[in-house]
């Protein structure tokens, strides 16, 4: 108790002026100014970074900032903006690449249903992948034959199906948040998991050897050791082993 009364005085002694800060969402009319100066501060920071070109940012893509809750203030909307400047192959950040840069926001809104079959009990996995594979032959897609060597060609129809819908980005970029939300990664750490993030969501699946092929080479030439540690390979490739895996059936 007298310990916390210390505290307690040692506080207001030291406390002469306390500004009281609002959180971003409720300065509306900060935001603005604030994405400029963000955005030179990393065109500054990356200038020597390789393949890196300086940014501007599209009127459509600042209203986008703006409708955000950010919960994270100004360094979420820090690492918003770094990821879009470096993953953007343009010299004017638009809209998309926003919406491609923002983490997924976790709460109610996110589906808890597949197939209008809840998850909170659980999934047949093989009842729904029979049921999907149904749908697809009822859609004429192609016949009971064609489909079966799909899954041949796909080691199995879960890849298969997972080979035509692709993945969820915002699914494939919450699996990869470690990495982009890193406030100290380098842009060229952020651009390889890019084309990782770009990747999955067209294909579904992805085998960790062409982290080692074009295009990936072409930001590290001998592979994701030149610009990640040891420990931050085999977590890179666990993560993509896993989303892959997950179409196994």
């Amino acid at each position: 108790m007298v310990q916390i009364c210390q505290a307690e005085d040692l506080f207001y002694r030291l406390a002469v002026l306390v500004l009281k800060v609002p959180p971003l969402r409720v300065r509306q009319g900060d935001l603005g100014p604030l994405v400029d100066g963000l955005l030179d501060r990393i065109n500054h920071q990356s200038a020597d970074e390789p393949g890196f070109s300086p940014k501007t940012i599209s009127p459509g893509a600042k209203t986008l900032l703006g409708q955000q809750p950010w919960p994270g203030n100004v360094r979420e909307l820090e690492n918003t903006l770094r990821r879009a400047a470096v993953w953007s192959d343009r010299r004017e950040i638009s809209e998309q690449d926003i919406r491609d840069a923002l983490l997924p926001v976790t709460g109610s809104s996110r589906s808890d249903a597949v197939l209008n079959r809840s998850l909170e009990h659980g999934i047949d996995l093989p009842e729904l992948l029979g049921e999907v594979e149904k749908m697809l032959l009822d859609a004429g897609i192609g016949g009971a034959d064609d489909i079966e060597r799909a899954k041949e060609t796909s080691n199995g129809f879960g890849r298969f199906v997972r080979s035509l819908v692709g993945l969820d980005r915002k699914a494939v970029t919450d699996a990869f948040g470690d990495f982009v939300s890193n406030g100290n990664a380098s842009a060229a750490q952020l651009e390889f998991v890019g084309m990782v993030i770009e990747h999955l969501p067209d294909q579904g699946t992805m085998d960790p050897g062409l982290l080692y092929e074009p295009p990936f080479i072409d930001v590290a030439p001998t592979g994701p050791e030149q610009v990640f540690d040891e420990a931050s390979v085999a977590r890179l490739v666990t993560v993509i082993r896993q989303l892959s895996d997950s179409a196994a059936a």
